[in-house]
């Protein structure tokens, strides 16, 4: 699920991952940040599109990469670029 919710907030887009976990996305966010927000919710992450459950991260292209499904079964992939 993808939006604001919150017309106050300056965050252009939020993430329902799970019932109580969002994720706001703006400019400034920083990876580890998001990559410690999945796993302090123990929403399963994996490496590629097809491995979202490894628990791995890709190092592909000079950045770092990891992938997950939402509750709505959508799969996400969080990257640096």
């Amino acid at each position: 699920m993808l939006r604001n919710n919150d017309p106050g907030r300056s965050t252009p887009l939020m993430v329902r991952v799970k019932d109580e976990l969002t994720m706001d996305f703006d400019n400034t966010e920083e990876f580890a940040v998001i990559l410690e927000r999945v796993k302090a919710e123990g929403v399963a992450y994996g490496s590629g599109p097809t491995t979202t459950e490894n628990k791995k991260i890709s190092h592909r292209r000079d950045g770092r990469r990891f992938y997950f499904l939402s509750l709505d079964g959508h799969n996400y992939e969080m990257m640096t670029a």
